[in-house]
């Protein structure tokens, strides 16, 4: 929230990425948060399938799932 004179106002960020889940396959997600995201950062998600991401949290890549992290490397391998 932000407060400018005397006008409290909310910014909403929107984020739109390919996610992987726990499994290893591959999931195009949409979210918003109230804070900005760092570029390149890993975001564990927490998703329901009836009501979207419902809250995420920033990981080290050592705290991501083993098949997620191999289908991420192979993704990477493919860009480069």
């Amino acid at each position: 929230m932000q407060k400018i004179r005397g006008i409290e106002s909310f910014h909403i960020f929107e984020y739109q990425d390919v996610s992987f889940t726990k499994d290893g396959k591959e999931k195009n997600i949409e979210f918003t948060s109230k804070k900005i995201l760092c570029h390149g950062a890993y975001i564990k998600l927490i998703y329901n399938y009836r009501k979207g991401v419902t809250s995420w949290e920033a990981i080290n890549k050592s705290g991501m799932q083993p098949k997620a992290l191999y289908n991420l490397k192979m993704e990477e391998s493919e860009n480069n």
